[in-house]
């Protein structure tokens, strides 16, 4: 597997990509942090693709993001199918969990989101985004998680977020969360909205959307990633 130097956001949107499996470690230091994370990045450069009988196992994508206080990592993998991600973590998560907690001892992983992409938006495209920030939204069903997101894109349209590049929403398959992952141009600008969000009224009928609740936003920066297209970092 080839290496690059370049630090490279997913490919939200590539059609061979079945499933989006989104979980958060928190660690509790920027040390601690930066130690998994290579760790895993190292893992899966070694073994991303290779299933135990030396067959393709269904891994596309790891990227794997620093939350800004450093406290904590957000792990986004992109798979052919779940079935295919769960037949790997049979045969191997365990092993490479085990073998990162004795470095890294403490590790607290609240759960794994597995989701699909329901729609995308652009923002201003001329910038590069620098921030992810990811925020999640508890949702009563399908119909509203699809609702929220439909709502969400009709108050970018009437009240365009400065310093937003794009945002993309994708549901739980269970029909219980939205996560909507957002690229920024940095920290200074996602803060600079926050005023406009809480302002506008197209916003604020998101903010009041019936059958949801917002959970928060956390915000991360790229560590690294290992595709079968390259390893980066």
């Amino acid at each position: 597997m080839s290496t690059t130097p370049r630090l490279e956001l997913p490919r939200v949107g590539r059609p061979d990509a079945g499933t989006h499996l989104v979980s958060e470690w928190i660690v509790g230091s920027a040390e601690g942090s930066h130690t998994a994370a290579d760790m895993a990045l190292a893992e899966w450069s070694d073994n991303m693709g290779r299933g135990p009988g030396g067959d393709a196992d269904g891994s596309l994508a790891l990227h794997i993001f620093l939350n800004t206080d450093g406290s904590s990592l957000l792990h986004y993998s992109q798979w052919t199918s779940d079935e295919a991600h769960l037949a790997w973590a049979r045969s191997r998560r365990d092993g490479m969990i085990s073998k990162l907690d004795e470095v890294v001892p403490g590790i607290e992983r609240p759960g794994l989101h597995r989701t699909h992409v329901y729609r995308s938006i652009t923002g201003d495209a001329s910038l590069t985004p620098r921030l992810i920030v990811l925020a999640t939204v508890d949702a009563a069903g399908p119909e509203s998680q699809r609702s929220w997101a439909d709502t969400v894109v009709a108050a970018q349209r009437e009240t365009p977020l400065p310093g937003l590049v794009a945002a993309h929403f994708h549901l739980t398959k269970d029909g219980t969360r939205v996560l909507k992952y957002s690229e920024w141009a940095d920290v200074a600008a996602h803060e600079a909205a926050l005023p406009v969000l809480a302002s506008s009224p197209a916003w604020g009928k998101v903010l009041a959307h019936e059958g949801t609740r917002h959970l928060g936003f956390k915000r991360y920066e790229v560590y690294g990633s290992v595709t079968r297209d390259g390893a980066a970092r």
